[in-house]
C-alpha cells in the first residue's frame, strides 16, 4: 500500500479548566482553527479529520476544510477517557491500517505548531518505521525532578541518583509534549496508544510546543502569537 497519511484533530465540547477551549477566540479566531489551517498545510498528511461530539465544533471544522465524518459518541469524551481512544476509534471507523499508513495526531491546545513540525515528524515516522513523539527539552537532568510525597517532602524521580556526577555528564531530560505525535497505523492499533516500545524523539522549540491547559496559558500563549506574527521570536 502507498504511504496515505491521516491526521486526528481530537477537539471535545466541553473542557474543565478553560470553559468550551476548542471555540474560545485565540488573537481572533477559534483556537482549533490553528491546528486545522497547519494541518490542511502539511504536504505529508493526505486527510485532515477532527474527532468531536460537538455540533458546533464539527460546523466549523467543516467549514475549515476539515473532515468530520461523524459526531464522537458521549462516552468517549469523558474527562477519564484517554486521549488516544478518539483517535483509535476514527481509525477504526473509516477502514484503519487498510486505508491507512501513518496517523498523526495533532492537539488543539497547542496552537503554536506549524505545518513544518508536522511533516518533519511525519517524515520521521516513516523513515524509521517507527512511532514518533513531539518532545520539550527541560534544560534540566533527571537530578533536579522531584514529587512530593503526602507528609510534603521531596522524593527523588530517580531512585539511584549519582550526586557527585557534573551536569555534563547526565542525560537533559525531555518532557512528552502530545503536539505531534505519529506512529504506523497497524501498531497504533495493535497498541493501542502512541507511546509503546521505543519511540523515537521529535525535539520541539518550548514555545511552539506550548500547552494551553489553564487560562494563564491561554494569555501567555496570545502573547506568544502575537510575537511571532510580527517576527520579534522564531521557534
Amino acid at each position: 500500500m502507498d504511504k496515505r497519511v491521516i491526521a486526528v484533530i481530537p477537539a471535545k465540547g466541553f473542557s474543565r479548566r478553560v470553559p468550551k477551549k476548542n471555540m474560545r477566540l485565540f488573537n481572533g479566531k477559534p483556537l482549533l482553527y490553528y491546528t486545522i489551517v497547519q494541518a490542511l498545510r502539511s504536504g505529508m498528511v493526505d486527510e485532515v479529520c477532527v474527532s468531536t461530539d460537538s455540533p458546533e465544533i464539527r460546523q466549523f471544522a467543516q467549514d475549515c476544510g476539515a473532515r468530520v465524518p461523524f459526531l464522537r459518541p458521549a462516552e468517549l469524551a469523558a474527562d477519564h477517557v484517554h486521549g488516544s481512544v478518539p483517535i483509535l476509534h476514527m481509525l477504526e471507523q473509516l477502514g484503519g491500517s487498510s486505508k491507512y499508513s501513518h496517523c498523526v495526531q495533532l492537539l488543539p491546545s497547542s496552537p503554536l505548531k506549524t505545518s513544518t513540525t508536522i511533516d518533519a515528524v511525519v517524515t520521521l515516522s516513516i523513515e524509521r518505521n517507527s512511532n514518533v513523539l513531539s518532545v520539550t527539552p527541560t534544560g534540566k537532568m533527571v537530578f533536579h525532578f522531584r514529587t512530593i510525597d503526602e507528609a510534603g517532602r521531596l522524593r527523588p524521580v530517580e531512585k539511584e541518583v549519582a550526586f557527585n556526577l557534573q551536569s555534563g555528564d547526565r542525560p537533559e531530560v525531555h518532557c512528552l509534549n502530545g503536539a505531534v505525535y505519529c506512529a504506523p497505523v497497524n501498531e497504533l492499533l495493535q497498541h493501542r496508544t502512541f507511546q509503546y516500545g521505543d519511540p523515537v524523539a521529535f525535539p520541539m522549540h518550548p514555545i511552539e510546543a506550548l500547552d494551553i491547559d489553564t487560562e494563564t496559558d491561554f494569555i501567555v500563549a496570545e502573547q506568544f502569537a502575537a510575537l511571532l506574527e510580527k517576527g520579534v521570536l522564531r521557534t
